[in-house]
């Protein structure tokens, strides 16, 4: 394997092309394609061409997926779009992975496969599973800057994850949904499409399920399964990661550790104002990223391991419990206290 020198070639940007051109592109070019849409319309200021696309080898970066979902919603009469492109994301066109997905014995082994090959079935809004001894957590990282298209993203993916296993005609599971803005006006489609455990104006946008059903039987265990998560796994080590994710991926791996901008950049072999501009390119800020992990894991160890507050503070490197009150203040909109007394 060719060893590359240049640091951008180690990561997946928003301008890479990797994202396969007649897989997900496709199918939501065809759903518009279904309402009469035509398709110069609809790949308008993408520098997508559909004779490329039919042709079965374009990859498109994600900065031109985004800008056809921007099309997409533009031209489209309704509000159920990204429920209807969620429902088609799975078992999709994905090779091995489809393969994976479909001989998979129960609900979590197709949740590894779509995590592991996150770049292949969700490239734009990464899935992060946590599992603990009650529930299975979905957190969704944007890793592509998508910006406005993100509520879009959202709803379609978590409309894809939620309906995972119905090719083995299996109930759909109880899956809880949590979103971080207020209650739409098209709230039928929610309904329609998620069910009714919605709660909206929440501190983050997660997916929970009792852990229960993570192991109900689909089928019996099989080689096929084996062989096909292998390719999958081979697929995966030959493909770099985003680069965003990876920042992500090191600041939940050392949130117990003093991390910095100027720490986190020297670890991405980067000058501290490179990274920051690296950042910037996919709309993000180290501050805010660092701000959301721990955010996320102070309302985790709170709601799901009952920690106090010198316990969360602990964890997440505070020396300082007030230092720990004012950014959890500043992250939440309320105290530590208040948050246990009124969600929890």
């Amino acid at each position: 394997m060719t060893t590359h020198d240049s640091t951008e070639l180690r990561w997946l940007e928003n301008d890479s092309r990797f994202i396969v051109a007649h897989q997900q592109p496709a199918t939501l070019m065809d759903i518009l394609g279904s309402r009469g849409i035509e398709k110069n319309r609809l790949l308008r200021h993408t520098g997508i061409f559909y004779e490329d696309v039919i042709q079965g080898h374009l990859a498109i970066a994600p900065s031109q997926f985004l800008k056809l979902i921007e099309n997409s919603e533009y031209l489209y009469t309704g509000s159920d779009l990204s429920f209807v492109f969620g429902h088609r994301i799975f078992p999709g066109n994905y090779g091995s992975v489809t393969d994976a997905l479909l001989q998979s014995a129960n609900l979590n082994q197709a949740l590894d496969i779509a995590c592991l090959c996150h770049s292949l079935i969700s490239p734009l809004i990464t899935p992060h599973k946590v599992v603990d001894k009650d529930y299975c957590h979905i957190y969704f990282y944007d890793t592509a800057g998508s910006g406005k298209n993100q509520r879009f993203m959202l709803e379609t993916m978590m409309t894809a994850f939620s309906h995972l296993g119905r090719w083995n005609n299996t109930q759909k599971a109880p899956w809880q949904f949590s979103f971080n803005y207020p209650k739409p006006e098209h709230i039928e489609q929610y309904q329609v499409n998620l069910g009714s455990h919605l709660s909206f104006d929440a501190q983050f946008c997660v997916m929970q399920l009792p852990v229960d059903y993570l192991f109900e039987k689909w089928k019996d265990d099989s080689t096929a399964y084996t062989v096909a998560r292998q390719q999958c796994q081979v697929t995966v080590a030959q493909q770099p990661n985003s680069f965003l994710y990876a920042v992500i991926q090191y600041l939940h791996e050392h949130i117990r550790q003093s991390t910095s901008l100027e720490s986190t950049a020297s670890h991405f072999h980067m000058s501290p104002a490179t990274f920051k501009r690296k950042l910037k390119k996919h709309g993000a800020r180290f501050q805010n990223l660092q701000d959301q992990i721990r955010k996320q894991i102070a309302l985790y160890l709170f709601q799901h391991k009952s920690y106090n507050n010198e316990q969360v503070a602990e964890y997440l490197n505070f020396n300082d419990i007030n230092n720990f009150r004012r950014s959890f203040k500043r992250w939440t909109g309320m105290t530590p206290s208040l948050f246990r007394s009124d969600c929890i």
